[in-house]
């Protein structure tokens, strides 16, 4: 790792003491520590209008229209104290960034040149909010609902619709214009609050998931096939086809499936718009061009209105349909070379942007997005770069998004994309151990596209996994409710996709995504996506209705949806005013809803071809009453704190690395045995440096260490695991005195926060004021005087020690002159794996798994099991879960067997069988015989 410079790249000014380098392919602070920066985006819920989810059709387009929405209260509550909850909540599980979505619509939705000043007062308030509990932000200009061809005229306008012209500039120009400024806006009303700019936000990412549109099309009556195919689902009609249904003329498409195997062909369908044109009508503007609501003034010389523009362009003939030129859109105008989307069309708008966004802030950070899986282009470094870039790809595990289901294989999109294979059957990954290693492999060469940039970070912006999987089995909506609280099916497949940002990769990630309203019902709100790591309706049921719930009429449903029901939209506070119905599975218990049918608002996976989703089949059952937790219980139970209404809580709450002295060669973590390694590579020039101008106490100024996040998720002790209130009280854990034989040095401990100066990096920075339910500036720790962990810890040389939620270890750079040196830090819980259970107490629902249940700690089946390979192989676990319906074990006594003892399967139940004359139960044969059957 090379020296940091004092001085910025970017203006050359002394850099401060919060500075954020971005250099030798890696996030790094002022004493020369890699930073890894890994947290959410906040939110989903910022897709959508305050109370107008995608679920709620009534008024949805009308109001669009009006401009008359609000993003007031997105993506928290700010003013009810929620807000505090929320931040604690995504702090205490050791995330450090979030990714900040902000909507164009919801900066200048009144008309062009309008901006929104409330709101984004209201934006200032919430990340003054997220600095005070030590987040770093980029913001990210959001959309995942723009078409293909507002897409092209937004990019290549002028290239493709010349007459499309409005205030005598082509829409190209108006509509980035348009953009560009709203968003220079924001960044000058951040820049102008005085104490966000570099402390909190420390860059902008590009416009989310860019698309091509149809820039570069060889054939508008084909779909091409190496690009996109993979995702075909449901309709699916060519460009030519989307142009005839645009002017209201019936079409018979595609329709395509996706099962477990990929897209498949099932059919055609045909759609019927019934003479209905999406082009606006003239009526909407006076003979001139001119729009009194909107402002503007369109050329009528050569485009008119209720009729398809690329008709007016001479693309096709509206009366006989046909296609005029099928490759209009494949070469430029100009000179007649094929169409480069990327850097014909993306990379001006992308340089247009940066240099708006570094008026307002000189020091930005640029999250280079280019679209989804394909390499960004090269970029002038003098001119826009200047230093100060990070490449931000996004990323999802598409068999599994697609299909909601955890498959027993995979593939490997990405590779066949990028043309690694020659056909596809070489790029199936099967069993768990080839899927996480393919997954790790993926991301590693989106972390190698970077290099096209420079020697720049890698964070991969959006990253995650729906957990409405297999018809929404963990709500309760299947199997009679038996799996209700069940997240082990996305706890596997989120963990695979985070532990690709592991190993050699040592990735930085914002998960997708934190939706403060989800609900089981609608999901995130937008479009029936359902990604967010939290859901109020998977906190604590109440026992006993409290009986200030109003009864919800059967013959009128749509209470359900109107978001005017009730009062403050926040999950967290303990309203009282409710609606109920019976459960599906339980007619005699309540089901209620917090009087916020606001809900989740939105989400964003916006992969142009997924198409939409479905609606779920039946009538969504009301959410049951909940204990709402308050910040009061990130002091009085932080384990129940941090596992209430989590969703997979331990493949995302994961220990990992924050600061390093040197770099991270490998980061190891397996969640079953909760087992964490790291190696890390140091040489002479990664001695950390002193800042002088920095705050700190005397002992951290004279030597920097690297930093470990140790999740009490994984890690806690027993008494806080339990939430028994007797927490023990001890101070900083400290490494056992003394090296082994080969240089290890092991020790295990407690920890504790102590003071202020000492103040755990993933700790609350302040402490409860007085029955306010917000937090208050303090120096004092919220975990001043608790023990929180139980960790035992081996490392290869050095010291350590342990304080609140962060390891810290101290270990020699190598001097000039000498080699690179390699460390290992390994850790464990001293005391074993935390169960299931225990994860789940939070919210109380989760139980033991039936397999658990029969197989407690130590006994014989379980351990013969497990020798049997059965603990490691997922498809075996899945197998046993599927076939055996009734969750049920029987031992029996059969008057003839061919074995001494004998495993057999029927009707849903397991039967270990053995005659009278022989009756023992052999543990061993037991489980070779389950594992035989299987």
């Amino acid at each position: 790792m090379p020296r940091v410079p004092s001085t910025s790249p970017a203006t050359g000014n002394p850099v401060s003491s919060s500075f954020i380098h971005t250099t030798a392919c890696n996030f790094v602070d002022n004493a020369g520590r890699t930073l890894l920066l890994r947290g959410v985006n906040l939110s989903g819920s910022s897709k959508a209008p305050v109370n107008q989810p995608s679920y709620i059709v009534k008024d949805f387009w009308e109001n669009g229209e009006a401009g008359t929405e609000s993003f007031i209260g997105q993506p928290l509550n700010i003013d009810d104290g929620s807000a505090d909850v929320h931040l604690a909540r995504l702090r205490g599980w050791g995330f450090n960034m979030l990714r900040f979505p902000v909507t164009w619509e919801s900066l200048e939705h009144a008309g062009p040149g309008k901006y929104d000043s409330e709101f984004i007062d209201y934006t200032i308030r919430v990340l003054r909010k997220c600095k005070a509990y030590g987040f770093k932000v980029y913001m990210d200009p959001h959309q995942d609902i723009v078409t293909q061809t507002v897409f092209t005229l937004f990019f290549a306008g002028r290239d493709f619709a010349p007459h499309c012209v409005l205030d005598g500039i082509n829409i190209q120009d108006y509509l980035q214009e348009h953009y560009i400024a709203a968003f220079g806006v924001l960044a000058d009303r951040i820049r102008d609050a005085g104490d966000l700019l570099d402390d909190c936000v420390i860059g902008w990412d590009s416009l989310n998931e860019p698309f091509e549109g149809l820039c570069g099309w060889e054939a508008l009556s084909s779909t091409p096939t190496s690009q996109g195919s993979t995702l075909k689902k449901g309709s699916y009609p060519t460009p030519a086809q989307s142009l005839r249904l645009g002017m209201g003329q019936a079409q018979t498409v595609e329709n395509w499936t996706f099962g477990a195997f990929g897209p498949s062909r099932d059919g055609s369908v045909t759609i019927d718009p019934k003479g209905i044109k999406i082009w606006a009508d003239s009526s909407i503007e006076s003979p001139n061009g001119f729009n009194e609501r909107w402002g503007w003034k369109r050329d009528v010389s050569k485009w008119k209105l209720g009729t398809c523009i690329w008709s007016q362009h001479g693309v096709w003939d509206i009366e006989t349909g046909f296609i005029l030129r099928e490759d209009y859109f494949r070469f430029l105008p100009s000179t007649g070379a094929p169409v480069e989307f990327i850097s014909d069309y993306w990379r001006p708008h992308f340089i247009r942007f940066a240099s708006r966004i570094r008026q307002s802030h000189p020091e930005a950070i640029l999250f280079v997005q280019p679209p989804v899986f394909a390499p960004p282009p090269s970029i002038d470094e003098d001119s826009v770069l200047k230093g100060r870039v990070a490449y931000s790809a996004h990323y999802y595990d598409g068999l599994t998004l697609i299909t909601r289901h955890w498959n027993w294989f995979n593939a490997d999109a990405l590779g066949l994309l990028r043309g690694r294979y020659t056909n596809k059957l070489q790029a199936v990954k099967i069993g768990s151990q080839a899927i996480r290693r393919s997954l790790q492999e993926q991301l590693g060469m989106l972390k190698s596209d970077a290099t096209i940039l420079g020697s720049y970070p890698t964070i991969i912006g959006e990253i995650g996994t729906p957990f409405d999987m297999d018809g929404k089995r963990s709500y309760g909506w299947t199997d009679k409710g038996r799996y209700l609280g069940d997240y082990s099916r996305q706890e596997k497949a989120l963990d695979a996709s985070l532990n690709g940002g592991d190993g050699g990769n040592g990735l930085n990630w914002t998960v997708w995504t934190y939706c403060a309203d989800h609900s089981h019902d609608w999901g995130d709100g937008w479009n029936m996506e359902d990604l967010s790591l939290w859901s109020a309706d998977d906190l604590p049921q109440e026992e006993e209705d409290d009986g200030n719930s109003q009864m919800l009429e059967d013959d009128d449903p749509s209470a359900l949806y109107d978001p005017a029901v009730g009062g403050s939209r926040a999950m967290l506070l303990r309203n009282k005013s409710r609606v109920t119905v019976a459960n599906n599975y339980s007619p005699r218990r309540k089901y209620e809803k917090p009087s916020t049918l606001a809900a989740a608002l939105a989400s964003s996976l916006s992969l142009a071809t997924l198409g939409s989703m479905a609606l779920p089949e039946k009538q969504p059952a009301l959410t049951p009453q909940r204990e709402l937790p308050s910040l009061e219980d990130w002091t009085r139970d932080p384990y129940g704190f941090l596992t209430s209404g989590a969703r997979a809580v331990r493949a995302f709450c994961r220990p990992w690395p924050t600061k390093v002295i040197g770099t991270p060669k490998d980061i190891k973590f397996d969640i079953g045995k909760a087992y964490f390694k790291l190696v890390v590579k140091v040489g002479f020039e990664d001695a950390p440096r002193v800042d002088e101008r920095a705050e700190d106490d005397e002992k951290t100024r004279r030597r920097k260490a690297t930093e470990i996040f140790v999740p009490l998720i994984h890690f806690g002790l027993e008494d806080i695991v339990r939430g028994d209130p007797s927490i023990e009280k001890g101070g900083i854990s400290r490494s056992e005195s003394g090296d082994e034989p080969n240089g290890a040095v092991v020790g295990s401990g407690r920890s504790s926060a102590l003071a202020s100066r000492w103040a755990s990096s993933v700790d609350l920075p302040a402490s409860l004021s007085s029955g306010s339910g917000t937090l208050s500036q303090s120096e004092d720790d919220l975990f001043e005087k608790r023990s929180l962990l139980d960790v035992s810890v081996k490392v290869s040389s050095g010291k350590w020690e342990v304080e609140g939620q962060t390891l810290r270890w101290w270990y020699d750079a190598p001097k000039i002159g000498e080699g690179e040196k390699e460390y290992t830090i390994e850790i464990k819980r001293k005391t074993g794996v935390i169960k299931p259970i225990q994860v789940a107490r939070g919210s109380r629902r989760q139980k033991t798994t039936w397999c658990q249940q029969f197989c407690p700690e130590h006994d014989g089946l379980k351990y013969q099991l497990e020798r049997q390979g059965f603990k490691g192989d997922d498809m075996l676990q899945e197998g046993l879960a599927e076939l055996v319906t009734t969750k049920t074990f029987q031992i029996r006594v059969v008057k003839k067997t061919k074995n001494t003892i004998e495993t057999v399967l029927e009707n849903g139940t397991v039967y270990i069988q053995m005659t009278a004359e022989k009756w023992w139960y052999n543990a061993s044969d037991a489980g070779a015989g389950l594992v035989d059957l299987l």
